[in-house]
């Protein structure tokens, strides 16, 4: 059984309970509004092509004006750290660009994510996690333990990916149990990747 469990299928039920409203808004954003103004079927027909003509998304702009105007101004380091390492780890991590992403993300759906996970050089990379496929579970005292990402993989229909991130490794298994952890099958290509950090490697942001 896999550690705090419990904690694990209640962040994965959280995940699926937001996707309805989760993909409705990405789905205003892109411009496919749900627009039922026509008062007859008559009234669709001789005119419903001139609403879809002169129809002008104004949602991003909406998501702009806020999500522009956050930055990250500092960032404080367990037990201190040099400025130029940091500022160096800054730039590779290429944060300036990131972190419009995930304001972005955060002002259109309620929340982003940020996990850092080292790539195949050992580079720090901190990478947007999408409202809809990621969550951090908490123990009962309030304390984070772990960060779920739970998505269905393009041409999949009856199962799902599941990632769990702990302070000390990641767990990879494909899932079939909806909301349970009890029914997972660990990946066959690393199940189990330690975690260099030693910390919980993602943070939350809500709008």
């Amino acid at each position: 059984m896999i550690e705090n469990a419990v904690h694990v299928a209640a962040a994965i039920q959280r995940i699926r309970d937001r996707s309805v409203a989760t993909k409705l808004a990405r789905e205003y954003d892109a411009g496919r509004h749900r627009l039922n103004l026509l008062a007859s079927d008559g009234f669709k027909e001789l005119y419903g092509q001139l609403f879809d003509t002169f129809r002008v998304n104004m949602c991003p702009q909406v998501v702009a004006a806020f999500s522009d105007r956050l930055i990250v101004q500092a960032v404080d380091v367990a037990g201190g750290a040099d400025d130029g390492d940091l500022a160096s780890t800054w730039r590779r991590a290429r944060f300036d660009a990131v972190q419009i992403e995930a304001h972005r993300e955060a002002v259109l759906t309620g929340r982003s994510f940020l996990l850092v996970w080292p790539n195949s050089r050992g580079d720090v990379r901190v990478r947007v996690q999408r409202s809809d496929a990621f969550e951090i579970a908490y123990d009962d005292e309030g304390e984070a333990v772990a960060g779920v990402k739970f998505w269905t993989p393009a041409g999949e229909t009856t199962r799902q990916r599941l990632a769990i991130y702990y302070a000390d490794r990641v767990e990879r298994y494909w899932a079939s149990g909806g909301t349970s952890v009890s029914n997972l099958v660990p990946l066959p290509e690393d199940p189990v990747e330690p975690n260099p950090s030693g910390l919980l490697p993602c943070v939350e942001l809500r709008w």
